[in-house]
């Protein structure tokens, strides 16, 4: 065959240009997280990269990902969203509270932002309606923090009597506004509340020794993800000093909690994936302002009676009989 009859085959085989199309540049996606990637990328992250792979994009074959993590120093953190801005990300994904998602707002109102957060968006001034911010912003709620009055209302039902209640929060969700809503709440119901705001490292043993001085009964715990991390050695400090506990999810139950009550896990987790598949659906060509926030449908109480009895503690009936969970 002669060179020029070649060409021409070429040419118009499968309509293969002669010569090829440079490669399109592949989208990277920015994580923004306030602690550490011990701490989220298990729980947050991998469960959201999953979500994006439901959504057909899968890290190295047609996505990228950077990550900037404050390490526990929020001060930073709008230094390292202008850094993802600057890297010209196609998304910016927020993991850690409010504070990220706000850094990450301050930084740039035109890429797209999805968050998970544990606050309420609109309280948190994240967007002003949950059927769509309007904005580059979008994202997931757990609402974890709005449930500390109903927690304390459980906590007066399952323990008849308990008045002083003592809240370990990280520094991080009493800066989210936190902090008020639940001494309001705790004032609302009649209870005394002492408040230990701890830091990232965190001496729990101080901060018990400050509970047990105060006479607090029952102990309120964060839902931070760094006091997550750290949950095992909060429970054995409080059944040491024979001190209740409500966690704000069935995990610090199993591990030796007394009660918890919040978003139930696979909720969670259904959650976190659809913000994996909004960041998909981005990358496609929505937008976030028109995609409404997601936010959990299915709550769940457990209890945790091998505790209640190391303790020394009764249950009330009324709150195993509504129990999704009780461990015996």
């Amino acid at each position: 065959m002669r060179r020029r009859e070649f060409i021409k085959l070429l040419g118009s085989t499968a309509g293969w240009p002669l010569v090829a199309r440079a490669q399109e540049p592949m989208p990277v996606v920015g994580f923004l997280g306030s602690t550490t990637p011990r701490v989220y990328k298990e729980n947050f992250v991998d469960v959201i990269q999953a979500g994006m792979a439901d959504g057909g994009y899968h890290e190295g074959r047609n996505v990228a990902f950077e990550y900037r993590w404050a390490n526990h120093q929020p001060e930073q953190l709008p230094q390292l969203a202008l850094d993802l801005v600057r890297r010209q990300v196609a998304v910016i994904v927020t993991t850690g509270g409010n504070v990220p998602v706000h850094a990450a707002k301050a930084a740039t109102s035109t890429i797209p932002i999805v968050f998970a957060t544990g606050a309420d968006p609109i309280e948190s001034g994240l967007v002003k309606a949950l059927s769509g911010s309007g904005t580059n912003v979008t994202g997931v709620t757990f609402y974890q923090n709005a449930l500390w009055p109903k927690r304390i209302e459980l906590v007066r039902e399952a323990l008849p009597g308990v008045t002083v209640f003592a809240m370990l929060m990280h520094a991080e969700t009493a800066a989210q506004g936190t902090k008020e809503n639940i001494e309001s709440a705790a004032v609302a119901a009649g209870i005394k509340l002492l408040t230990i705001v701890t830091a990232a490292q965190a001496d729990f043993i101080s901060a018990f020794k400050e509970i047990a001085d105060k006479r607090a009964e029952v102990i309120l715990v964060d839902n931070h993800a760094h006091i997550h991390s750290r949950r095992d050695e909060i429970i054995a400090l409080a059944i040491s000093q024979r001190l209740p506990t409500m966690f704000y999810n069935i995990r610090g139950v199993r591990e030796g909690g007394l009660l918890s009550y919040g978003p139930q896990l696979e909720s969670v987790s259904e959650i976190l994936r659809q913000a994996g598949l909004y960041v998909a659906r981005i990358l496609r060509g929505e937008n976030p302002a028109v995609l409404p926030i997601q936010q959990p449908t299915r709550f769940e109480l457990a209890v945790n009676l091998k505790t209640a009895k190391a303790l020394g503690v009764t249950i009330a009936p009324t709150v195993l009989a509504r129990a999704n969970e009780v461990i015996e």
